[in-house]
């Protein structure tokens, strides 16, 4: 597996304080894009659709073993976007 930068390195300062606002997620895409768009005061337009596909639990998408090594190299993600760290959990 490649390295990973995590998301969080990009969001939080030195001391691991949050510096931004908001963070939209993209499994929430098109409630996220409205709240900017109101917030910011512009119009939404609808999101397109290019390819869509089912959002399998995260427990389907890898192995007990890949999935604790995603959660152990991205804990920091996980606990700053409030997912679960144990993917049995996730529903």
């Amino acid at each position: 597996m490649g390295r990973q930068a995590s998301q969080s390195r990009y969001l939080t300062d030195s001391g691991g304080c949050v510096l931004v606002d908001f963070v939209g997620r993209y499994e929430a895409l098109e409630r996220d894009y409205h709240h900017v768009c109101r917030t910011v005061g512009i119009e939404p337009r609808e999101l397109p659709r290019l390819k869509q596909s089912p959002r399998r639990p995260f427990p389907e998408r890898y192995t007990p073993a890949l999935a604790a090594r995603v959660v152990g190299l991205l804990q920091a993600d996980f606990e700053l976007f409030g997912y679960p760290v144990d993917p049995a959990a996730e529903g």
